[in-house]
């Protein structure tokens, strides 16, 4: 599922072939000749090579089946994204292998009308709670059979693991961090920061857009604090639980950085994040990326796309809203300054650098 609306998407080149086959080298199947192959013939694309590798990983034969497979797919394929720009070839192929996969595995077709419902509604993403709403209609199984919510969700999750679907969700969820730093202490993080009114207005934009929504901003801010009430206590208390309000209603507290960044700096060194401002990013994209590329260990190379996807035009926000949002965040904005070190781009974010 895509994040809220208005981010900006840039499509990166092909990896270096000595770099590209290391998500292929997570898998314990085959030799590093296998995975250069599979990476050959995938063109070295990031998202291809992402959605070969658990595949990769679940098979008895892992490279050499996987190629199999994939040369069986006709090379005159082509699937193209919603702005009409179409695929690489190696990210079709690799797509539609992945599609194929889930559907010989999945018994209930639970799995692929999840795909469906989200191909058909949204390429931006799908709100989560629509799926539930499906699951109990008998619309996301054979036979019209009810699926709970929670069986959706790790329908979900599996998904994810097949690198299908990706959950902007991490940063303000209460125990994603605590969870990353058991699972996987020495990750890598890459945490974008974007002006916190901008933000708010453009996730409330992608809320109205997919049916979540019906106040009106000035409305939802207002009733902010009521719908989060108690729904983070809750989550921690009760694992499992999914609360739609604090993933889906959460427009200003998902960008009071200054919230959440401290519970991940005291459970991971700074050394393992990278920390970009979005505003900087959309000014110049190819500094930003090989920044990250740096710090990744990956060698500079320049875009070959910068098609903007994901943005939902629409009426801006009123002025008088803007202000008013910009003045309450002022302490806020000065504060995760001093935090992080470094001026930023947002009203009153950069007067007070200690």
């Amino acid at each position: 599922m895509a994040g809220p609306g208005g981010s900006t998407f840039v499509d990166p080149s092909s990896l270096p072939p000595d770099t590209a086959t290391a998500p292929l080298q997570t898998s314990p199947a085959g030799n590093a000749t296998g995975a250069a192959e599979v990476a050959a013939v995938l063109g070295h694309l990031p998202l291809a090579l992402a959605l070969a590798a658990p595949l990769i990983r679940g098979q008895r034969h892992g490279y050499a089946s996987y190629l199999v497979r994939l040369q069986a797919i006709p090379a005159e394929v082509s699937l193209s994204g919603d702005d009409g720009q179409p695929y690489p070839q190696g990210v079709a192929r690799a797509v539609l292998l992945s599609l194929a996969a889930i559907r010989a595995a999945d018994k209930s077709g639970t799995c692929s009308r999840v795909m469906a419902i989200m191909s058909v509604l949204s390429a931006a993403g799908v709100p989560r709670e629509v799926l539930h709403v499906a699951g109990r209609a008998g619309v996301l199984a054979s036979g019209g059979r009810r699926i709970p919510a929670d069986l959706v969700d790790q329908v979900l999750e599996w998904l994810s693991d097949q690198s299908l679907l990706t959950f902007p969700y991490y940063l303000f969820h209460p125990l994603a961090a605590e969870r990353l730093a058991r699972d996987f202490p020495d990750v890598r993080i890459i945490v974008a920061l974007r002006d916190p009114v901008e933000r708010a207005y453009s996730h409330f934009k992608e809320r109205t857009h997919h049916g979540g929504e019906t106040l009106s901003f000035e409305n939802a801010l207002a009733a902010e604090e009521d719908r989060l009430r108690g729904e983070a206590e809750r989550i921690v208390a009760e694992p499992g639980y999914l609360s739609v309000e604090h993933e889906n209603h959460s427009y200003l507290a998902q960008g009071r950085y200054l919230d959440m960044l401290p519970r991940w700096f005291s459970l991971f060194p700074r050394e393992q994040f990278y920390i970009a401002v979005s505003e900087e990013f959309y000014a110049d994209p190819d500094r930003h990326v090989n920044e990250v590329w740096k710090y990744l260990g990956l060698p500079p190379r320049r875009l070959q796309s910068r098609v903007r996807h994901n943005y939902l035009p629409s009426a801006g926000m009123a002025p008088e809203t803007r202000l008013r949002l910009q003045e309450s965040l002022i302490e806020h904005n000065r504060g995760l300054a001093d935090l992080l070190g470094r001026p930023l781009p947002w009203p009153a974010a950069a007067e007070s650098i200690r």
